[in-house]
């Protein structure tokens, strides 16, 4: 994934990883944050699925529940497919998502849909999800975790915001 990459949601999220008292924004693929890949294919096989799931590299990289230890293996792992961005980065290619013609995505980026989809706090162990895709991420969040759905924008750090509510409309911030 690189910096020209437009958000297509929900193809295309927005997560904030803290880490080490660290908060981070990544741009990543829909296909990561399976937090609990053994979970994953549990839910296949009692849906009367039996698939091979040697294909994924969690399985391939023996990463079956990702941590705060395995963390950056699982960022490397991915690292095709997600991308740590600064607020000044992100909010450019938001911008540049919101201005493109030929934009593909299923949701306009507007209003909620503005919003990150994830956060993931790896220092207390809380999953919030606020994705409007098909993906029910929370389903796949360790045992021991707390989940929430719902907003949570109120949990990330002002400087860290990239977007502004005023009078309940949500835009990003210039």
């Amino acid at each position: 994934m690189e910096k020209d990459q437009l958000i297509e949601k929900p193809e295309v999220i927005i997560v904030g990883v803290i880490a080490n008292h660290q908060f981070n924004w990544y741009i990543c693929s829909n296909d990561m944050w399976t937090m609990d890949i053994d979970k994953y294919i549990q839910a296949y096989k009692e849906a009367g699925l039996d698939l091979d799931f040697s294909y994924l590299p969690e399985i391939q990289q023996n990463l079956h529940v990702i941590t705060k230890s395995n963390l950056e293996n699982y960022l490397e792992l991915y690292k095709d497919d997600c991308l740590k961005v600064t607020v000044e980065e992100l909010i450019t290619m938001i911008r540049r998502s919101m201005e493109c013609v030929d934009f593909n995505s299923e949701m306009i980026l507007e209003g909620k849909a503005l919003l990150p989809d994830l956060l993931i706090d790896f220092d207390k162990e809380e999953f919030y999800s606020n994705h409007l895709g098909m993906k029910n991420y929370e389903r796949y969040v360790p045992n021991g975790w707390t989940v929430c759905s719902g907003r949570f924008d109120h949990l990330i750090p002002e400087e860290k915001q990239y977007w502004i509510e005023k009078n309940g409309k949500i835009n990003i911030r210039s």
